[in-house]
């Protein structure tokens, strides 16, 4: 068995800019995505398409540690398509 120590994983530049706000609902995205053995599809923090932020204004914490989130609220491109 391999085990991966957490400080070895690269975090992406995005999610180290972002906001205490925004980290929280980030981190609540990922242990979501976790817990429920689903795919983490924000990893990167930003949207592909736009190059906004996922989790600025339009996502509260509810949303990010109750449900997943599979599109950009900002332009609404779908990262699961």
């Amino acid at each position: 068995m391999v085990v991966i120590n957490k400080m070895d994983i690269k975090v992406p530049l995005a999610v180290k800019k972002m906001s205490k706000d925004e980290r929280k609902k980030y981190d609540a995205q990922e242990k979501y995505c976790k817990e429920n053995s689903i795919p983490f599809f924000t990893r990167m923090g930003k949207c592909y398409s736009c190059n906004k932020s996922i989790f600025g204004e339009n996502i509260g914490l509810i949303k990010a540690s109750t449900k997943l989130i599979t599109g950009c609220p900002n332009c609404g491109h779908s990262f699961c398509e």
